[in-house]
């Protein structure tokens, strides 16, 4: 039994990695990413795309001044 439990939480760890990855870096559409895992992630294709998704560029709000 407690075999099967090991085994169920890696998988469940290696099927969430593009979402735990976009909320490490504070992907702006993580929220998103993680609909994507949760409804796509069992075809390969739908986990690669969140996969990639989860590793672009991160949007930043902040402002950038010119330096005078």
């Amino acid at each position: 039994m407690i075999v099967f439990l090991s085994l169920l939480a890696v998988c469940s760890g290696g099927y969430f990695v593009p979402t735990l990855v976009a909320y490490c870096r504070e992907h702006h559409n993580a929220g998103a990413i993680f609909f994507v895992n949760l409804l796509f992630g069992w075809t390969i294709i739908g986990w690669v795309i969140a996969l990639f998704w989860s590793c672009s560029q991160v949007r930043s709000y902040g402002f950038r001044y010119a330096p005078a």
